[in-house]
């Protein structure tokens, strides 16, 4: 039955849900099964008869309800409690049934049922089941004859209600469940998986793809209906993304966590941070609270009682660091129990962010050996924007959704109108025809059909009946677009305007919403009414939970509808709307600002009053960079750059200062060009008004991106200039970065004294305030530059009071930079035992840090460690395993570092003319690592040197330049050590 034409149904029908529960005599005595009886009336039920040692009970007799069916089970299971606590032991000396159907058939129905019973159980019927799948766990139980038929029905017995309640019902056409036609192929591959994770604790990406209207929600229902009746428990987590989370960072995984521990957008910051508290414990247990701080973090949930971040902990190490804790809280949902599983339903993924798809398809990577099965569904464009994603994975799998055959498309149309005795060929083949194979499309006809009474529809539930001389004057649209917006035109006034209005606020939307909206259009509208009425016509349905606490929460019954009733709004009107629309948000958004901050810039920006979204767009771009979502942060921050005017109101940011922000980020990301003109622009701003703080800012961004360039001559300019005015501000933050760029600068110019006098500065700077960070930072240059100078001694002294400093404020990510410090020292003084204990070290904090770049650093130095040893074939695995991890994670510079250890791989083989040429290869390749480069290579090279006379020196070098860079590392991953 479907859901949403219950009520109409019933009335229709006379139907009614029947409880009928009979028990022992010693059980008759027991006062508290009286008292749950007599709380009858307050569960919706009335009395049709009682006696001693039995009721029948009725739900629906004088009013319809959606719930009857739901309120008529958990009074059995308040029946059933009243005679546990007298009869703690098993059996218990009780059954009920319950039957939902046409009256004069239910009650016999439910007697019927009585006779299947064990003693203690609840059974319920099929119709019963299917209004209330989700809500409660089931089993099937046995089959039940029908009068006057041979094919029995399934019945049921009631186990207990779920923990978390999901509705499972089908969107059907009047009433009519319909069987999952031309899809039991990919029903079955998507059970294989389910299987296969379970049976082989195997991890699982399965991408569903298909165009709208193909089926992909009806697929996952059958997976539901499914997965609902096996034996074995499955977690479920589930996440539906929509248009605006695209540019949302880890949007789609705060879905999944908000669907799960019922965590909505208007609690209080104390009472979402409880329910996620709660929610972890459940699977973590107690004591995990430094974890819950971090998944909130993450997630952009509130967190009132989070401590500071660390200052010492940069987005990249958060980031990487709450991911892992992430990784391992799903291994635990998953490993609850022995016979368990972890599901995660993802539904609209061409529309989540790239931050929650990265994500997803690291935590299948991450948790390979785990029964987890991650089950996406996905317009095909989701392969336009991310076309290999999930490829990369052992186990992933990609099912495509298409276009029913025609013989599917006929089966389909004879299932829908199974209430139809004997459909004309005709009219099945007229159905089957238009719709081109989409089932969306072939439900729309229909409905069309219906409301041009070619099919009649009849009462009491009589068979339906056809008169095709009407047929021929249906007009039928091109698409399925254009029929939906003619359905909408059929729709009275109120309930269209109603429509349109959710509509602005997307495919799931709020009944307090629709009521702002009316400021618009100025239509007052009974709106309880209005979608009480869309839910009737199947264009709308009630959601059981809400993301507001307290406001009744509604979705489109797919997305096509959604999208044609938005493109049938005036664009005057619709320009009315978004602007209430984002006061609606705004108004609501209460503690939760940031996560809603993108979507209200979204309906200002729709409204076209942009300088009202600048103020969102900065509060997004600042959460997005905290999550190191860079590229987002980017898009925030240049569409608010193309609102804000130069002067900006108190609480809006300023055009330049968005420049600023949106420089830092383009150099985070690489653009140096782009940030330049950026920044220049912003520079110009700020010296016209005479800001010489914020020109300080600007211009140590401007040498930092010249630095990055290799511009050192320009780069030097800025700083320069940077430093001079950070001094006469005393804008300190400034001036040690600029100190410490104009160090790197003047380095990179092998100018070694320059550079020591402005890390020396700045290290004295940083002391004079206690800034223990920067003082770590110029500890470390040092260091570093002493290493290029040759001075190891003098290194080692600045390594090991950095490593010192950093462990005393419990930096990691410091502390990881300077043991990696240290193990460079260690192997260029020959003393590779330390040299390997400090690299292995690096390696083992930097998996927990998520630092890619100091695994692939230490990876490199490791492999020259072993060759130095004399280990070769230790050596070239370890090679081919850095390689392989340097290019997998994008750490090009050290990809290019293998090409030096194969080089000295060559030479220490006796190849010397190879390793020269490998060594010339590596070193024309710009992004080549700095330490590998002014460390390792420069008393390699002159070893080299000595080896060769001048023209066979040069020769061998200009072989190397002649190679192609990409076809040596790939020979590298293709050989063994032997056959190099």
């Amino acid at each position: 039955m479907n859901y949403n034409s219950f009520m109409d149904n019933f009335h229709q029908a006379d139907t009614m849900t029947i409880l009928i529960a009979e028990w022992t005599d010693m059980a008759s005595h027991e006062p508290g099964l009286g008292v749950q009886i007599d709380n009858l009336p307050s569960m919706g039920g009335s009395m049709v008869s009682k006696t001693s040692n039995s009721i029948i009970a009725a739900w629906g007799e004088d009013e319809t309800r959606l719930d009857d069916p739901e309120r008529a089970i958990r009074f059995a299971l308040m029946l059933r409690q009243a005679i546990t606590k007298v009869f703690p032991g098993s059996p218990l000396p009780i059954q009920i049934g319950i039957s939902t159907g046409p009256k004069e058939e239910c009650i016999e129905r439910s007697r019927r049922l009585l006779q299947t019973i064990p003693d203690g159980g609840i059974v319920l019927s099929q119709d019963t089941h299917q209004l209330v799948e989700g809500i409660f766990t089931v089993r099937p139980h046995a089959q039940l004859p029908l009068p006057g038929s041979n094919n029995p029905v399934p019945i049921y017995l009631l186990v207990n209600p779920k923990p978390l309640a999901l509705r499972l019902f089908q969107h059907g056409i009047e009433g009519v469940v319909t069987r999952l036609i031309g899809r039991e192929i990919e029903m079955k591959q998507v059970r294989d998986a389910f299987e296969s994770t379970m049976e082989d604790r195997k991890a699982q990406l399965v991408l569903v793809l298909g165009e709208p209207g193909v089926g992909k929600s009806r697929l996952l229902l059958e997976v539901e209906r499914w997965r609902d009746l096996l034996t074995e428990g499955t977690w479920v987590f589930r996440g539906r993304a929509n248009p605006e989370m695209v540019d949302q960072p880890y949007a789609l995984l705060r879905d999944l966590f908000r669907f799960r521990f019922q965590i909505q957008e208007n609690d209080s910051g104390d009472a979402a941070f409880e329910k996620l508290s709660r929610g972890v414990e459940q699977f973590l247990g107690p004591g995990h609270l430094e974890d819950t701080f971090l998944y909130a973090r993450l997630l952009g949930l509130p967190c009132p009682s989070c401590p500071p971040t660390p200052e010492a902990v940069n987005a990249a190490q958060f980031e990487q660091r709450a991911l892992r804790s992430l990784a391992a809280f799903f291994r635990a949902v998953a490993a609850k129990r022995t016979d368990s599983m972890l599901a995660l339903y993802i539904e609209d993924a061409q529309w989540a962010d790239d931050k929650s798809l990265d994500a997803l398809s690291w935590f299948v990577e991450e948790n390979s050996q785990t029964r987890i099965l991650i089950l996406v569904f996905a317009r095909p464009e989701i392969l336009d924007r991310r076309s290999r994603w999930g490829n990369d994975l052992k186990s992933h799998t990609r099912i495509e959704l298409r276009l029913l055959s025609n013989r599917d498309a006929r089966r389909l149309v004879k299932e829908i109108l199974q209430k139809v005795p004997v459909v004309p060929d005709e009219l099945r083949d007229w159905i089957a025809d238009r719709s081109g194979g989409n089932p969306l499309y072939i439900e729309e006809l229909v409905k069309t059909l219906i409301s041009n009474q070619v099919i009649l529809k009849q009462a009491s539930g009589s068979p339906w009946q056809i008169d095709l001389s009407r047929l021929s004057q249906v007009r039928v649209p091109e698409n399925l677009i254009e029929l939906l917006q003619n359905r909408l035109y059929t729709l009275p006034a109120t309930q269209r305007t109603i429509l349109q209005r959710a509509s602005v606020i997307g495919r799931v939307f709020w009944e307090n919403a629709i009521a702002e909206l009316q400021f618009a259009d100025s239509v007052t509208i009974s709106i309880p009414n209005s979608l009480a009425g869309l839910v009737k016509r199947d264009i709308i349905f009630r959601r059981d939970s809400s993301a507001f606490a307290n406001i009744q929460e509604y979705g489109f019954i797919n997305n096509l509808m959604h999208e044609a009733t938005y493109n049938s709004i005036p664009k005057a009107v619709l320009r009315r709307y978004h602007a209430c629309a984002a006061e609606w948000f705004v108004a609501i958004s209460g503690e939760r600002l940031n996560t809603l901050a993108s979507t209200i810039a979204y309906h200002y920006e729709k409204a076209q009053q942009g300088e009202k979204a600048v103020t969102f767009l900065a509060i997004a771009a600042a959460d997005a960079r905290r999550l190191n979502a860079y590229i987002q942060a980017k898009e925030f921050l240049q569409r608010a750059v193309k609102y804000a005017a130069n002067q900006a109101g108190k609480s809006t940011p300023s055009r330049s200062t968005l420049q600023f922000r949106l420089g830092e980020i383009m150099i985070l990301i690489g653009e140096y060009a782009n940030a330049e003109i950026v920044l220049n622009d912003s520079l110009q701003n700020v010296l016209e008004t005479g800001d010489e703080a914020a020109a300080a800012d600007v211009l140590s961004r401007l040498g930092w991106s010249g630095y990055y360039r290799g511009n050192y001559a320009q780069a030097r300019e800025w700083l320069e200039k940077a430093v001079s005015l950070a001094r006469k501000v005393n804008n300190t933050p400034a001036l040690l970065l600029a100190l410490r760029q104009l160090g790197n600068v003047v380095m990179a110019e092998s100018d070694s004294e320059n550079a020591r006098n402005y890390y020396e500065e700045s290290l004295r700077l940083a002391n004079s305030l206690n800034d223990a960070e920067n003082t770590s930072s110029a500890l470390n240059n040092l260091g570093v530059l002493n290493m290029q100078t040759r001075d190891f001694s003098e290194a080692r002294r600045y390594l090991e009071e950095a490593l010192a400093l950093s462990s005393a404020r419990d930096d990691q990510l410091g502390a990881a930079f300077a043991l990696e410090n240290l193990g460079i020292t260690a192997h260029m003084t020959g003393d590779y035992v330390s040299a390997d204990r400090y690299h292995q070290q690096v390696i083992e904090m930097s998996h927990v840090l998520g630092s890619n770049l100091l695994i692939a650093e230490a990876q490199i130095w490791l492999v020259l460690n072993e060759i130095a040893c004399g280990n070769l074939q230790k050596a070239w695995q370890a090679l081919r395993g850095a390689l392989q991890f340097n290019l997998k994670n994008k750490q090009q510079g050290l990809a290019f570092g293998a090409l030096v250890a194969y080089s000295r791989l060559a030479f220490v083989k006796g190849k010397t003319r190879h390793a020269v040429a490998l060594l010339s290869l590596a070193l024309a390749q710009p992004d080549l690592d700095d330490l590998l480069k002014n460390v390792f290579i420069p008393p390699y090279l002159a070893e080299l040197q000595s080896l060769f006379s001048g023209d066979e020196f040069e020769s061998a070098v200009s072989e190397g330049q002649t190679m192609d860079v990409n076809s040596v590392l790939d020979t590298m991953l293709q050989i063994s050590l032997e056959e190099f």
